[in-house]
């Protein structure tokens, strides 16, 4: 069994868990500032699906258009399905 590249792996890491890794951001800051639980963005990174005004609210953190986070999350959760 072959290992996934780190690329490979970047590549089907969450889109929030992306951006927030990458901006070095806890979960529980993150949570903090789109006044929800730690608890729930881990739900989001591990398939469910975070409401509209959440969506805006992690959008806004990061910086990020909500329409194509949303599309990242989208086809992320189709690459997951294929797998």
């Amino acid at each position: 069994m072959r290992k996934a590249s780190k690329k490979n792996k970047e590549m089907m890491m969450n889109p929030i868990k992306q951006l927030r890794v990458a901006r070095k951001i806890s979960m529980r800051d993150l949570a903090d500032q789109i006044d929800t639980t730690s608890q729930a963005i881990y739900h989001w990174e591990h398939g469910s699906k975070p409401t509209y005004d959440k969506l805006l609210a992690i959008a806004k953190v990061f910086s990020c258009d909500v329409e194509e986070l949303s599309e990242d999350l989208i086809r992320w959760n189709e690459l997951r399905k294929e797998d």
